[in-house]
């Protein structure tokens, strides 16, 4: 916080109450919900027109006038490409496309902001693996060879991607990052005044923008760091904002710091059981302050237990955590949704209730159709029978959307896509009934 409220300082008092030519960039977004704070705790009660606070990210895409692609979306565009490709037959099968699809897209993703030439790069390294197998003194699969085939066909494969991307008015953050670095004059921002703030190891792509911003605008460069690391050059968590000092010339914004060295208060429970570290955290957090605390948790399986509990005493927290898609409660909606919709239409006119247990006592089922999951335990206590007909069973659900999706006799089930589509057009029907602003956002964000 006090590297934020440095930051805040360093904005011109005399342009108050009009900040909206100075642009602040974060390298992340939890800065940004910070530095907001702070500027509200700064002037409380006035009303000033914030500078324009942005993640870089989100800048350097904005810059290139595209959108940005998501994971999905680009590789079927790489799929696309692929299979348009000099490639052996049987590597074009999907699934083992999907296998290797996003760890290609990272190297170029790298490589693309390193500012290097991914065809040049690709092609070199497949050279390197030719030679390999050549002198190998172990006989070579054919695997090995379809292999070396795929790579001496990549660079042609990210030129036929790139080119769709683009033709789609798509980006990626790699490339992104390179078609700004490569175009900085025709880049003219529009403001008095940058400030580069909590910055640590730059791509290339990143030190040719930043230097272009400090030379060419009014810039100030902000790094957050501690002289317990910087000053020791041995210290390799110092390593890259020492390379940083030497090759901006800003120097007056490297202000050195030493919270390192100053005193914390440290608890640390030997308690082995997950309801017995809850409680061990219940009772710190009720007698403590925690505007500055971290919670460190051995076991990352602990923390879903731990935002459940914090959901329910409701404290102040900022919580960082990157949840995995696939452990979500809209990924198992739609995972149920998948083997219900084949249930229905593979199995006749009747419903198995055991198998549609877990659907109808999802969280989400629950909220949109409240005591569904009751009124059919109901049902079946009054007529002891497992199977119910299907027309029967959609009467129980109060809500129509999930209704139509799953008995819609037009929507090809065996199409993937078709029914992503339709799915979507269901989570914006869910959004807009929706009176709740929670509920609302909840839906919007998912």
């Amino acid at each position: 916080m006090q590297f934020l409220q440095k930051v805040a300082e360093s904005l011109p008092i005399e342009k108050l109450p009009d900040w909206s030519d100075i642009l602040v960039i974060f390298p992340n977004r939890r800065s940004i919900v910070f530095f907001k704070k702070i500027l509200k705790e700064r002037f409380p009660g006035q009303t000033i027109i914030l500078p324009k606070i942005v993640e870089l990210n989100d800048w350097i895409i904005d810059l290139t006038g595209m959108e940005k692609t998501d994971k999905a979306e680009a590789e079927l565009f790489l799929y696309q490409a692929f299979i348009e490709s000099d490639v052996p037959e049987d590597l074009k099968n999907f699934d083992r496309f999907l296998s290797w699809a996003p760890k290609i897209i990272n190297d170029f993703n790298e490589i693309d902001k390193q500012c290097h030439d991914v065809e040049k790069v690709f092609s070199e390294y497949a050279k390197y693996r030719e030679i390999d197998l050549k002198f190998s003194t172990h006989q070579q699969s054919e695997y090995e060879w379809h292999y070396l085939q795929l790579l001496q066909t990549i660079p042609s494969i990210y030129s036929k991607w790139l080119d769709l991307l683009v033709s789609h008015n798509k980006t990626y953050e790699g490339f992104a990052y390179k078609y700004v670095a490569q175009h900085l004059t025709e880049i003219a921002p529009r403001f008095s005044k940058i400030i580069i703030a909590g910055f640590n190891a730059l791509s290339i792509s990143e030190q040719i923008i930043f230097k272009h911003l400090e030379e060419n605008f009014d810039t100030q460069i902000f790094w957050d760091v501690d002289a317990y690391y910087f000053e020791d050059t041995y210290h390799e968590a110092g390593y890259f904002l020492r390379k940083n000092d030497q090759l901006f010339k800003n120097k007056p914004s490297l202000q050195l710091q030493k919270n390192f060295e100053k005193s914390k208060n440290f608890y640390i429970y030997p308690l082995s059981g997950v309801y017995e570290q809850l409680s061990a955290l219940k009772h710190n957090i009720a007698t403590h302050t925690h505007e500055n605390t971290l919670i460190i948790f051995a076991d990352e399986s602990m923390i879903l237990p731990f935002l459940n509990f914090v959901r329910q005493n409701d404290p102040d927290f900022n919580i960082t955590h990157g949840l995995p898609l696939n452990q979500g409660d809209i990924f198992f909606l739609y995972q149920q949704c998948l083997e219900f919709i084949k249930l229905i239409h593979q199995n006749g006119h009747l419903i198995y209730l055991p198998v549609v247990k877990n659907y109808i006592h999802n969280p989400f089922i629950q909220w949109l159709n409240p005591g569904l999951a009751e009124r059919i335990t109901e049902n079946f206590k009054q007529n002891q029978n497992l199977l119910i007909p299907k027309t029967e069973f959609l009467i129980f659900f109060s809500d129509q959307s999930f209704v139509n999706l799953l008995t819609n006799e037009n929507l090809p089930w065996n199409d993937l896509f078709s029914i992503l589509h339709r799915w979507e057009s269901v989570m914006h029907e869910l959004y807009n009934k929706q009176d709740d602003p929670c509920r609302r956002k909840y839906f919007q964000d998912k």
